[in-house]
């Protein structure tokens, strides 16, 4: 009996939501970017923001394998993130896709400033119940109760919550976000060979 590699492979959905803050749209295209170029090939990934061009939420591109990331990035550098209104159509789009997909571990990520109306409980139990981690990343928020909707949906979904005071960090958290569902993860298990044919 020997030993075999498994690398499970992951799924990143992140949901871009516009950030009072000086050039605050163009620092997210930069972050998301980034967070396409840590991923390898296997692994998917989709990005959802609110575009008024579309009357709502919209997948910027759904959840998909990255391949060479090419596509990916050139529909970002076209997006331009908006207001949303609440928090839950984008995760539950966002939920959809990833409850769907085969990867080992299934993340999501929402960059915001805390405005937009907190999920349901309903919705945040399903991410838990489905084991569908969720991180926050809090820029620009004025405190209370915005502060209080990121870390609850963080803490309820088995995620992280960042309190970002200086904007140059971002790209270095959505880093360590997207590493989190790198194939990265190698889990040893016993493996019997079988034997097929005989030779002479």
């Amino acid at each position: 009996i020997r030993e075999k590699k498994i690398i499970p492979s992951g799924a990143l959905v992140v949901v871009l939501h516009t950030c009072e803050i000086p050039n605050g749209n163009n620092l997210m295209r930069q972050v998301a970017i980034e967070s396409i170029r840590v991923l390898d090939p296997h692994d998917e990934v989709g990005m959802l923001d609110y575009d008024y061009r579309y009357n709502g939420v919209h997948w910027i591109f759904d959840l998909e394998k990255k391949g060479d990331g090419r596509r990916q990035v050139a529909l970002i550098k076209r997006a331009s993130p908006g207001d949303m209104p609440d928090f839950g159509s984008a995760m539950k789009l966002g939920f959809n896709s990833l409850k769907l997909s085969t990867s080992n571990l299934r993340h999501m990520v929402i960059l915001s400033d805390g405005d937009p109306q907190p999920p349901s409980r309903n919705l945040l139990a399903d991410f838990k119940d489905n084991g569908i981690t969720v991180s926050t990343v809090l820029i620009g928020g004025h405190g209370g109760n915005f502060l209080q909707v990121m870390t609850e949906i963080a803490k309820t979904t088995g995620g992280r919550f960042y309190d970002v005071k200086n904007a140059n960090k971002i790209p270095r958290i959505f880093a360590r976000e997207a590493a989190t569902i790198k194939r990265n993860l190698i889990v040893e298990e016993a493996f019997q060979p079988i034997q097929v044919a005989d030779t002479e």
